[in-house]
């Protein structure tokens, strides 16, 4: 029996980068007057949120109570208003913005500036998706998820902004039916390098073994896309932890791969491994 872990599972700088910010203000708060917080919850990822309110670090929807606390901006970024309330509050703000979804909005801005009409493909309520529409929301002409969501495009100078953890094939497909229809149309393609490795070593790998586990948040949109990819391949299960892992799972397997959301930390994929290597060797 073999277990094999795909190139670039696991957490993404963006998400690396958060939680290191939000443990170094912890390091710093010497007042125990002022509390850190952080704008929604710093990832995707139940367990690490978890971890964060156990040291004191709680989510928070809006800043009516707060008054000269740290805020810390999560990973999927924010509005401009939000920013401005953080100061309106007194509030120390760490911006903790994924730096490939910070160029997602500065293209949106760009688009719109220039008279665009923008499309965003993307969830639609998803925290990123929310922090892009709101640069220029007056500009935005639709946020899709597939060709049917699209409007009429009929004469429209149409610009396009990807969320950063889309599949290349849903937005080839969608562009595609874009440029077909729109009087114009220029595509910002901003998947992030991180999230493309991620899904085509998750997709060959599928295609090698004899079943995926993905693991991460059941609210990771890109963990999300990891198993739709995965499971066109092979039998596949999308997994927060050990606890949701059914042994049979594994009885005709000769190969078990494994992958893992930008939101999961390395720790969390090595329980799961060395889980099915308990499992499999007991008698």
């Amino acid at each position: 029996m073999k277990i094999l872990v795909a190139e670039g599972a696991g957490a993404c700088f963006g998400v690396k980068r958060a939680i290191d910010l939000t443990h170094g203000a912890l390091k710093k708060i010497t007042n125990n007057d002022f509390k850190i917080y952080t704008y929604g919850p710093l990832i995707h990822n139940p367990r690490v949120v978890q971890d964060l309110e156990n040291k004191g670090v709680y989510a928070i929807k809006d800043f009516d109570t707060l008054n000269g606390d740290t805020v810390i901006i999560r990973s999927h970024g924010a509005a401009p208003q939000v920013f401005e309330q953080a100061k309106q509050a007194n509030c120390t703000v760490i911006d903790a913005t994924c730096p490939y979804v910070k160029a997602v909005q500065k293209k949106c801005l760009q688009l719109s500036n220039f008279g665009y009409e923008i499309i965003i493909i993307g969830q639609k309520g998803h925290p990123e998706v929310d922090s892009i529409y709101a640069q220029c929301p007056k500009s935005i002409l639709a946020i899709v998820q597939n060709v049917d969501d699209l409007p009429d495009l009929s004469n429209k100078r149409v610009g396009v902004v990807v969320q950063t953890t889309q599949t290349k094939k849903t937005v080839d497909e969608i562009c595609a039916y874009i440029k077909s229809r729109a009087k114009e149309c220029k595509v910002e393609n901003s998947i992030c390098d991180a999230t493309s490795i991620r899904q085509k070593s998750a997709g060959e790998l599928s295609q090698k073994v004899d079943l995926m586990l993905i693991i991460g948040g059941i609210n990771s949109a890109n963990t999300t896309h990891l198993y739709e990819i995965c499971k066109e391949n092979c039998p596949s299960y999308h997994i927060e932890s050990v606890d949701n892992i059914d042994t049979t799972w594994f009885s005709n397997a000769n190969q078990i791969g494994i992958t893992a959301g930008a939101s999961t930390p390395f720790e969390q994929i090595s329980e799961v491994k060395d889980f099915i290597s308990a499992a499999l060797a007991m008698p």
